[in-house]
């Protein structure tokens, strides 16, 4: 698809766009599952916003290095350090979004917020 895009581009760039787009890939993923996770938790009302950020990237973290050391079983799959700190990036990055947009969103809102400094709060 690249050589089509650019019928100019060499084997040397060619190389690099497949790499680049390959490691973007976990980051993309692995911010999706990081909202997937946010979402999830967001049933209990209770968990403050650190508390819901911290077990948002210690599952994202779990499931990264589990992911990995299933690949180093395959020999045609390479397992790599690097790759869950790119996951850990995406999920980072995730959270941080998700974090101002709750705040955003909390400012935004005319219902007084929980006692609790950092409570997530849903209105009814």
């Amino acid at each position: 698809m690249l050589r089509w895009l650019f019928p100019s581009i060499d084997g040397e760039m060619l190389g690099f766009a497949h790499i680049f787009i390959r490691k973007m890939g976990h980051v993309t993923v692995y911010g999706a599952l990081a909202w997937a996770f946010w979402f999830a938790l967001g049933g209990f009302s209770r968990l403050t916003l650190g508390v819901r950020t911290r077990w948002v990237l210690l599952l994202c973290a779990l499931y990264a290095a589990g992911d990995e050391f299933h690949q180093s079983f395959y020999p045609s799959r390479g397992s790599s350090v690097y790759d869950v700190g790119l996951d850990l990036l995406g999920a980072t990055l995730a959270v941080c979004l998700l974090r101002i947009l709750w705040r955003w969103s909390a400012s935004r809102t005319s219902t007084p917020p929980l006692n609790r400094p950092n409570a997530i709060h849903y209105s009814s």
